[in-house]
């Protein structure tokens, strides 16, 4: 990448992937360059998943990321290949860790187990603390890296890291549940089970599900030994006869069978008494070495570390040193550059006083001027009031003369209007007096009983109506009809019609219905209606029903049932809406 990255090896890199020891021109440092030669799409957006979980991942014990090349192409390249630059940890893996420790013929120690367990733990709760949490789900030493000093580890290869929902990968680290089902859901509790795995191997220099019968197990046998956990069937290695049966209660709830009984994260285990001081040291800036000794180190190890950690002290000191001197050479030339800038605007102030004094000049002249103007404009200001009051005054005179012959213009108009207003009265009441109980205006029809003894007239005729209809042009809002059973009439008058029609049922039926129609000028008049059925014989109201009024076409219909036989009239006490 524009020369950042050399002294690259090309043979460590095979068909499918390698990795290699690189030269970072920038950092002045060695670094880890992963390169993958993607066939599917798949694999290339594993890989700029990795990339970018990295990216995010910003702690002591995760290996640090420097880089993700997609475009690039080396000459010695004939297919599509991209690269991952990451910190070179030259320790190594857990993988040799463990099988250095055994050729050296040692055990490991409590604390080395300590250590290794709280950086763990550090690193995987900062993982699982992340929004979303980030699983790296292939927690094994292969993925457990050392650096130099072989007691300072970091979590890295998140290849398989991601918010996914499922996972199907099987490999001797995989909790019981990966081998007993096709589709697993992902979650942190598979890294509190990877965990609990490297510890065990760490403390015994051995898988915990390593072994059957005695002998070493084979790579499918201790798949098996997972899948049967917690069944007779299944060996584990125990601790409780060791130097280490401590770390059991932690380990045993952490391997689980039971994925619910497995702490949640690993942020769970962050309190844990084995670990809790170390974790707290560690993450206070201490670092591995300073807490343990490595192992494998003898006296002149132990000095060349000593030795190189004071070079590093120095070093970090003279970086802060020259941090401190760049930043004070840089306030110096920011005070020098102020200063200059400072030197302008003195000028430039200088300059703008002596156009004030020209400006004072000027204006000092000008005023005798300005003196005069002001002398002439009061006496505009003078005049302009004098004018708007007179014109305030005329103005009055002549709205009080304009609302007078106004009123002088209404007078006949209102005259007219009264006029009219007792003409339609006197209309109103002399149709109310000449229809009196018939129909007039709130009345009803006399006494029915007397009626039918010869009394008064038992239903209305054309006059009648349209006397009623009349009421209703003067602005009569209730009045009375009352029809016999065999009516059949249709009145206008006024510009307003009253329509009432009786029918039988269709098909020669024996019901009969009564429709009342009322309308104006300006279309239908809603309307509401107490309608009365009553005997012609007796004089007895047989039955009494409220209606509403319905739009029909351009006119309001109200539709009667008849519920009696008898010889009758219908009356009909209605209210315009």
């Amino acid at each position: 990448k524009n020369g950042r990255f050399c002294e690259i090896n090309e043979d460590d890199f095979d068909f499918e992937k390698g990795v290699a020891l690189a030269f970072d021109n920038e950092t002045v440092q060695h670094v880890i360059v992963k390169a993958l030669f993607p066939r599917k799409p798949v694999e290339l957006e594993y890989a700029r998943r990795e990339a970018r979980t990295l990216a995010q991942l910003d702690h002591q014990n995760v290996v640090k990321f420097v880089d993700f090349l997609e475009d690039e192409k080396p000459e010695w390249v004939f297919a599509r290949v991209i690269f991952l630059v990451a910190e070179n940890c030259s320790g190594g893996s857990l993988v040799e860790w463990i099988q250095k420790m055994k050729e050296a013929g040692r055990r490991s120690k409590l604390d080395e187990g300590r250590i290794i367990a709280a950086q763990l733990v550090s690193a995987l709760s900062f993982c699982h603390d992340q929004k979303p949490a980030v699983v790296h789900q292939d927690i094994k030493p292969a993925n457990i890296f050392v650096m130099d000093d072989f007691i300072t580890i970091k979590l890295g290869d998140f290849g398989s890291a991601a918010t996914i929902k499922s996972v199907s990968n099987m490999e001797q680290y995989g909790a019981p549940e990966m081998f007993n089902s096709d589709d697993v859901k992902k979650s942190a509790q598979l890294d509190v089970w990877g965990f609990a795995l490297v510890l065990q191997e760490v403390l015994t220099l051995e898988h915990a599900f390593g072994r059957v019968q005695g002998r070493p197990a084979l790579f499918t046998e201790i798949q098996v030994n997972i899948q049967r956990h917690e069944n007779p069937q299944s060996t584990r290695t125990s601790l409780k006869n060791t130097e280490f049966s401590e770390f059991e209660a932690l380990l045993e709830k952490c391997t689980s069978a039971d994925r619910s009984r497995r702490p949640k994260n690993a942020i769970e285990l962050r309190n844990e008494a084995l670990l809790a001081v170390f974790r707290y040291r560690l993450e206070n800036g201490e670092r591995p070495c300073e807490i343990v000794s490595p192992p494998f180190e003898d006296e002149k190890d132990a000095q060349i570390r000593i030795q190189k950690e004071e070079l590093a002290k120095k070093d970090r000191k003279i970086a802060e040193l020259e941090i401190r001197l760049n930043a004070a050479e840089n306030s110096r030339n920011e005070i020098e550059e102020n200063r200059e800038i400072i030197e302008k605007l003195n000028e430039k102030n200088t300059k703008l006083e002596k156009e004030k004094e020209k400006l004072k000049k000027e204006l000092a002249k000008m005023r005798p001027s300005f003196a005069k103007i002001e002398s002439e404009l009061n006496e505009a200001r003078n005049l302009i009031q004098q004018l708007t009051t007179e014109h305030e005054s005329e103005r009055e005179q002549w709205t009080n003369e304009m609302r007078k012959n106004e009123r002088k213009a209404k007078a006949p108009e209102l005259k007219l209007k009264n006029e009219n207003e007792k003409i339609k009265n006197d209309e109103l009441e002399k149709l109310r007096k000449e229809l009196g109980e018939i129909g007039g205006s709130g009345h009803f029809w006399g006494n029915d009983k007397e009626i039918c003894r010869g009394g008064v007239r038992d239903s209305m005729g054309e006059e009648e109506l349209k006397k009623v209809i009349g009421l209703l042009a003067a602005g009569e809002k209730k009045i009375n009809l009352k029809f016999w059973l065999c009516d059949n009439w249709e009145v206008a008058e006024a510009g307003w019609t009253i329509k009432f029609k009786s029918a039988w049922t269709a098909n020669g039926g024996d019901d009969q219905y009564f429709y009342l129609w009322i309308s104006n000028k300006e279309g239908g008049a809603k309307f509401k209606a107490t309608v009365q059925q009553i005997d012609s014989d007796t004089g007895e109201e047989a039955n009494r029903r409220e209606l509403q009024s319905e739009k029909d076409g351009t006119r309001q219909l109200i539709k009667y049932e008849e519920d009696d036989d008898a010889g009758y009239f219908v009356r009909f006490n209605i209210t315009i809406l």
